[in-house]
């Protein structure tokens, strides 16, 4: 990742762009040519540091490519540094382009991964691309020296790749990074990539044939194996951060002499292997489920079988029930209604007696009372 540039000092290449851009332009003497052929003028062990030459070329990923390949046969690394809102201008940076900053505040004593080092050390190496009116590329060397030492494309993590290699493998693996193995594919069909491919091929296969064995990532392979043998032992107790990745290294350089294998390697194959076991365990679920989701049907129409004929049953148990009750009931409103009309026939042969009574009663009371009235009368004087 490209360090961050102070605005000051951002200013300050801008500017100097700016003056280049003048110098450019005003000159007309001063020519770009095409990208010169890749050459490796840097002897093993040893790096000048070399900036790559101003060049043209037909597209930024041209460009970026041929920087970053000039970059590792001399010693560095390039990164994005910034980028031009309309993507016109683009600045690439050495990989230790800037200062290191601690933005956690941490010390050496609450640090918890003590062998991480920022790769940053103050160089102002960098270089840009600009867009042309007519479509191509031009890189302009902004800065040329670096103030560390070179080391091998290896060492820096922009430019490592896989050194052993897996036919028909995953994408970014297998030696060549997934932006080249993307471009491949669209190329396929030319017979120029053809070729090439026949040719990497005879290549790989005498490579092969020179190593005493061949690694391969493929699942079952030998590599896989003992990655995965590693991955279920127990954590020793100051494994470190990397969950014994570097254990794990360390074993593979021992069991296959020969093998250039690096930590991302090994966490890439174990994320192979999680994910191949999640498939299987997912496949395994998937299964299961058909099964349990087979067997619950089957219950559920049995159950619905039984629900119906337990409804039938009861229907007609209910009914029984109903008509049982209903003659029960007819049956005992039959006899009150004949226990009342018996009770109601008393009660009027009471009532008939006592008018009876009231009337004789009423008779002697008109008797009485006229007999008063005339002795009443007799008594009176003429």
């Amino acid at each position: 990742m490209a360090g961050y540039e102070p605005r000051g000092q951002r200013n300050m290449d801008m500017q100097q762009s700016h003056m280049n851009d003048e110098q450019l332009h005003s000159s007309p003497t001063q020519q770009y040519t095409a990208a010169p052929p890749a050459s490796d003028d840097a002897t093993p062990g040893a790096f000048d540091m070399l900036p790559p030459a101003p060049s043209a070329h037909p597209s930024w990923q041209a460009l970026h490519d041929y920087a970053q390949s000039h970059a590792s046969r001399h010693g560095y690394a390039l990164s994005i540094n910034t980028t031009a809102k309309n993507r016109s201008r683009i600045k690439l940076a050495c990989v230790c382009y800037g200062q290191p900053k601690n933005t956690h505040k941490l010390t050496p004593e609450t640090r918890v991964r003590k062998n991480r080092v920022s790769y940053k050390t103050g160089c102002n190496m960098w270089i840009e691309g600009r867009k042309q009116d007519d479509g191509t590329w031009v890189l302009r060397v902004g800065e040329p020296g670096h103030n560390h030492e070179g080391r091998e494309s290896a060492g820096w993590a922009v430019q490592r790749k896989r050194t052993w290699g897996v036919t028909g493998g995953r994408m970014g693996m297998g030696g060549v990074t997934a932006k080249e193995e993307l471009a491949k594919l669209r190329l396929s069909d030319t017979k120029d990539i053809g070729d090439e491919a026949e040719d990497e091929g005879e290549e790989e296969l005498e490579g092969s044939s020179e190593q005493k064995s061949a690694h391969s990532l493929e699942r079952g392979g030998l590599v896989w194996k003992i990655v995965e043998q590693e991955m279920l032992r127990k954590g020793e107790p100051n494994q470190g951060r990397d969950r014994g990745v570097g254990r794990t290294v360390a074993v593979l350089h021992a069991r296959l002499p020969g093998i250039h294998i690096f930590k991302r390697d090994v966490y890439n194959i174990r994320a192979l292997i999680k994910r191949a076991r999640k498939a299987a365990d997912q496949q395994v679920e998937d299964d299961e489920d058909a099964e349990e989701g087979a067997a619950e049907e089957v219950e559920k129409e049995v159950e619905k079988e039984v629900e119906k004929d337990v409804e039938k049953d009861v229907e007609k148990d209910v009914e029984k029930d109903v008509e049982k009750d209903v003659e029960e009931e007819v049956k005992l409103l039959m006899r009150d209604n004949a226990e009342l009309r018996r009770l109601l026939a008393e009660k009027t042969d009471e009532v008939k007696k006592a008018t009876i009574k009231m009337a004789g009663l009423q008779s002697q009371v008109d008797y009485m009372t006229s007999v008063m009235m005339a002795g009443a009368r007799s008594r009176m004087p003429g």
